[in-house]
């Protein structure tokens, strides 16, 4: 999907855009995943995967796990500068539609209980709250638990 406008190209995540992911996570004191982590979910038959990118730069990029009929967001971002503009939608547009053409029914996610910009995101896409892991962050954070059904 290409977006005229304003030079957006949304595709499948290569191996190759690993580096460009991990820049982008460690500009938004993002996930701590490693390169070996993401090369194994890029291979897994289970894992759909996006990045948008704005001519040759990543700027933005989602993770999702598919098992049967129910579904998992592993990951989603966007470049600080070009959040609030659509792109984030756009990226997790893409894995629902995805998923729903593979028989996903639903989608869980978790976000940083103190992440109130995330929150927000989830909830104007129709999350519903389901729970909390307490404690579940290496720094002692606590996750909330979100589901949306399609």
């Amino acid at each position: 999907m290409q977006n005229n406008n304003s030079e957006i190209l949304l595709r499948k995540m290569e191996l190759s855009d690993v580096g460009d992911v991990l820049n982008l996570q460690a500009n938004l004191a993002f996930l701590d995943w490693s390169l070996e982590q993401y090369k194994k979910e890029l291979q897994a038959s289970s894992t759909l995967s996006f990045v948008i990118q704005k001519q040759e730069s990543v700027v933005g990029f989602a993770l999702f796990h598919l098992l049967a009929d129910e579904s998992e967001l592993l990951a989603i971002a966007v470049a600080e500068e070009f959040q609030q503009t659509g792109l984030g939608k756009i990226l997790f547009n893409a894995g629902k539609n995805e998923l729903q053409n593979r028989g996903a029914e639903k989608l869980f996610l978790e976000v940083r209980e103190s992440n109130e910009k995330a929150k927000k995101f989830y909830q104007n896409l129709g999350a519903v709250f389901i729970g909390t892991r307490t404690k579940y962050y290496k720094n002692g954070e606590s996750a909330i638990l979100y589901r949306i059904d399609f």
